[in-house]
């Protein structure tokens, strides 16, 4: 059965990570398997996060995660619930900066680690009704969103979504302390814009410690879909 989904997802089958949001990083558990999501898995070479997604998405699974640079765990619907907490996992979110491992298919992308996986949902985050898009490069000099619309020590997802909001955009960035807003994802230069490593959004909220704002040159993007 895994050799035939490896088969048929294959490496070239792999298209669009839009069937999953990313949730963060998740340390693994303590005891037994150490697994914190429950189900198949598979071991290959040619992991990276596209085609973790797009075999859960295979078997129809709600959950995807990848953790030790080339593992993948794929959680049915029928686990919805206490998914990540098993084998005394928290199924706590911790610093993503534990999930850092390069994946062996495409080292720009982060495969966990021994002891964290990054999870990834088909059930969108959503939060005041806005969704996550996950972490996009930035740039002082040409911001690839044209509004700092609040600098504040108070910043949190729900912080800048609800100030984006109000000011009529569909699109929030949060960079640390900063809070950008717009329409469009602008890339006048080349650098901006651009779809980042996740644990490259590393930098904790003020407003919300065990939120994530952005990073250096690094924006935690959220859209109203």
């Amino acid at each position: 059965m895994l050799l035939e989904l490896i088969l048929l997802v294959g490496v070239n089958a792999i298209l669009t990570r839009a069937q999953y949001s990313f949730v963060g990083c998740i340390a693994q558990g303590t005891f037994g398997s150490r697994l914190a999501l429950l189900g198949p898995q598979v071991t290959t070479d040619i992991m990276d996060v596209n085609f973790c997604q797009q075999a859960c998405l295979t078997v129809n699974a709600n959950f995807a995660a990848v953790y030790n640079g080339c593992v993948i765990i794929m959680v049915s619907r029928r686990m919805c619930g206490n998914t990540t907490t098993n084998n005394g996992a928290s199924g706590a979110l911790i610093n993503p900066g534990n999930c850092a491992t390069p994946c062996v298919a495409n080292p720009r992308d982060s495969c966990g680690d021994t002891h964290s996986a990054g999870l990834y949902s088909r059930t969108s985050v959503t939060t005041n009704g806005w969704i996550s898009a996950g972490c996009f490069t930035d740039n002082s000099t040409f911001p690839a969103l044209p509004t700092l619309a609040a600098s504040s020590n108070f910043n949190s997802m729900e912080f800048c979504t609800s100030t984006c909001s109000e000011l009529g955009f569909s699109i929030a960035g949060m960079e640390m302390t900063q809070c950008f807003c717009g329409n469009d994802l602008l890339s006048s230069d080349g650098i901006a814009g651009q779809r980042a490593n996740q644990v490259d959004c590393n930098s904790p909220c003020l407003g919300a410690s065990s939120q994530f704002c952005g990073g250096v040159n690094r924006l935690s993007i959220w859209t109203t879909g």
